[in-house]
């Protein structure tokens, strides 16, 4: 009997742990949809037929894997897999209970809704210098100027106006591993030589994107792409990572020569 009892608990708290695996998956991809049929209705345009809904369904769960697949082998690991949907829980989870309720949820669409949705940086523009200190700034950015962070034409960035005490760019341990020391601005550009965000480097540096920017940067060529260093006047412990062939940046952590 006690051997039955101690199976019949295996076997539940195995069906407990795929159950949660699954939701998590259903959740992924009814954010994905979600947001799609959010971005239709927010432009006017007509919502999509069934059909149109599954591929257009099928677009944005690609970019979901894209985020996920981390060594780029064209596939999804279970260990890549937990990875992104803990570090995508631990973002969602505001007040740290341990968690989600339905305003969490949603917050997961809105801001899926503004990645795919509106408009980036400007491809080959390098800025001049970093973003000003939030407390300077005499206006708060519009709608049409929020999304994926980037840099305007005329070296604004934009999606840097949170200021100092955004819970997102908190750290219990500012510049563990120091400054970045190659220097900073358009005089040095340095080209990804590999990893992924989680782990990547450029020259002889490494580094790491903040876990609340990590989807921003899904389309980043780790191998390849052009970037400049700034230095970030709000966040304590970061710098900003600037893509010059989308135009776009990242908060990211020096993690030493």
């Amino acid at each position: 009997m006690p051997e039955r009892e101690s199976a019949k608990k295996s076997a539940q708290q195995m069906l407990g742990r795929r159950s949660i695996v699954s939701s998590v998956a259903v959740i992924a991809v009814l954010v994905a949809t979600w947001a799609m049929q959010g971005t239709a209705v927010a432009q006017g345009a007509a919502v999509p037929n069934p059909q149109e809904r599954l591929a257009l369904g099928e677009a944005q769960v690609k970019q979901l894997l894209l985020l996920m697949d981390v060594d780029k082998n064209g596939k999804i690991s279970k260990k890549e897999y937990m990875n992104f949907m803990e570090a995508e829980f631990d973002r969602l989870d505001k007040d740290k209970s341990g968690s989600l309720d339905a305003k969490d949820l949603t917050r997961a669409v809105t801001r899926t809704m503004l990645v795919g949705s509106l408009p980036g940086g400007v491809s080959g523009h390098i800025p001049a210098h970093g973003p000003a200190p939030a407390s300077l700034r005499s206006a708060p950015e519009t709608g049409q100027q929020q999304g994926v962070p980037h840099v305007l034409a005329d070296d604004r960035w934009t999606g840097h106006g949170t200021g100092r005490d955004d819970p997102h760019y908190l750290l219990a341990q500012p510049w563990r591993h120091g400054h970045f020391p190659g220097g900073f601005g358009p005089g040095h550009l340095w080209q990804l030589a590999g990893g992924s965000p989680y782990r990547f480097w450029f020259g002889a540096y490494f580094a790491s994107v903040a876990p609340y920017d990590r989807s921003y940067c899904g389309d980043w060529n780790w191998n390849g792409d052009q970037i400049a260093i700034y230095e970030d006047p709000d966040h304590i412990g970061w710098h900003l990572a600037y893509n010059v062939r989308l135009g776009t940046y990242v908060h990211i952590i020096y993690l030493g020569a």
